[in-house]
């Protein structure tokens, strides 16, 4: 579910729509297919000491709003089928966003004992406050090391740990409206 793939959230709307949908057999097909990646979100997070949704290959540029995007998937998934295992692992998904995670840092501004301080942000670098705007979604550890401070910075560090809280990493420190979003529905739900 991001700007390059919207095709997640017409299986929402269709399932949202229910028996009022005109193919029930692809109801039931979109309903199983999301089902059944709810389970392997499951299954991820039951091997991950944070209890967390994220594989190693997920930390990518945005990471953040792929554990957000999982949330959104376990949520509906709770809804469908009202099973509160798929909303425990959303919430633990929520905790790793807020500082629940290997860096013990909270990775929206303004929020927790340790937040991100210096977002790829031009509002927040330029408005001459310390402190950035608060409740900003950062973009979140970057394996790839996609911009020349987290490639100079994060050389043979664990997928996890990919991150720098550095105005000019804007691919692990970089604020997006689509992260937000993600974000704000799961936390719609607490």
């Amino acid at each position: 579910m991001t700007w390059a793939d919207m095709g997640g959230y017409g299986t929402i709307t269709y399932l949202l729509n229910g028996e009022a949908s005109n193919d029930l057999d692809l109801l039931k097909s979109l309903r199983s297919g999301l089902l059944e990646e709810a389970e392997q979100l499951i299954q991820a997070s039951s091997k991950n000491g944070y209890l967390i949704t994220l594989l190693s290959e997920d930390y990518i540029w945005g990471s953040n709003m792929e554990l957000m995007n999982q949330a959104m998937t376990l949520l509906f998934a709770y809804h469908l089928t009202g099973d509160e295992k798929f909303e425990t692992t959303a919430l633990n998904n929520v905790h790793y966003l807020f500082g629940r995670n290997s860096l013990d840092i909270s990775y929206v501004t303004g929020f927790g004992s340790r937040s991100v301080m210096h977002p790829h942000h031009r509002p927040s670098v330029g408005d001459q406050v310390d402190a950035p705007i608060p409740g900003l979604v950062i973009g979140g550890p970057d394996a790839g090391l996609n911009d020349e401070c987290a490639g100079k910075h994060l050389q043979g560090k664990p997928p996890a740990q990919c991150f720098i809280d550095h105005e000019d990493s804007y691919s692990t420190n970089e604020v997006t409206i689509y992260w937000n979003s993600s974000a704000l529905f799961a936390l719609s739900h607490y």
